[in-house]
């Protein structure tokens, strides 16, 4: 990671949730990757560090990871912050029964993208290239968020250390999360750092060799 960015977790919730707040250092601009619960405490500590926020990038659209993205985009609305997903989220982000809103009983507005992404797509938020990698098996449309020139991706519910998402909820697959852990992350640079959307980083190197989705048969 080079000195351009700044990079802050957040801690919310019992789940041990991470959302990570990226600043840039040299405009001040940032994005937040997942907003969890405690809107409050996240919101606090965007102000905290000065951050101008620009967007929210969405893993994918478990209620413990978009429960905030609402109050924090009214709150930086002013900033012209939008809201990202993928692709293939489109047709669950608002499904309050894959969300999970239902199963654990909450009445919160339904949360909406501004802008759904594309497998390998690049946007520049914040003066920051980060480029969408389709990682499908915790949800259809889960992604991982990769930033090349800082050797660093987020990898939500996916990948983690030592660990790999669950795949017994609402369109999980282990086949898929197989394939993409082992055929789109396990390919990235071995020094790139891991930032998961729960637990502590981690880095492509040691999981490729270490994590044991390798003992799981992508052919299932």
């Amino acid at each position: 990671m080079t000195d351009k960015i700044q990079l802050i977790c957040i801690k919310t919730g019992m789940m041990d949730n991470n959302s990570w707040l990226v600043k840039n250092t040299s405009n001040g601009e940032g994005f937040l990757v997942d907003a969890s619960f405690s809107p409050d405490i996240i919101i606090k500590k965007i102000k905290e560090a000065g951050v101008k926020l620009k967007g929210i990038l969405i893993t994918h659209c478990h209620y413990d990871h978009i429960y905030s993205v609402n109050e924090i985009k009214k709150e930086f609305y002013s900033d012209g912050i939008l809201v990202y997903a993928g692709e293939d989220e489109k047709e669950l982000i608002s499904d309050r029964s894959f969300n999970l809103f239902r199963k654990h009983g909450l009445s919160l507005e339904s949360v909406e993208a501004d802008r759904f992404l594309q497998d390998g797509e690049i946007i520049d938020i914040a003066g920051i290239k980060v480029k969408a990698i389709f990682t499908p098996g915790h949800t259809k449309g889960g992604v991982c968020y990769y930033l090349e020139s800082e050797k660093l991706v987020f990898t939500g519910d996916t990948l983690f250390e030592g660990s790999y998402g669950r795949t017994d909820l609402p369109s999980g697959s282990i086949k898929e999360i197989c394939e993409s852990v082992t055929s789109k992350l396990f390919t990235l640079p071995d020094e790139t750092m891991v930032f998961p959307g729960h637990g502590n980083p981690t880095d492509i190197g040691y999981e490729s060799k270490t994590n044991p989705i390798l003992n799981v048969s992508c052919q299932l």
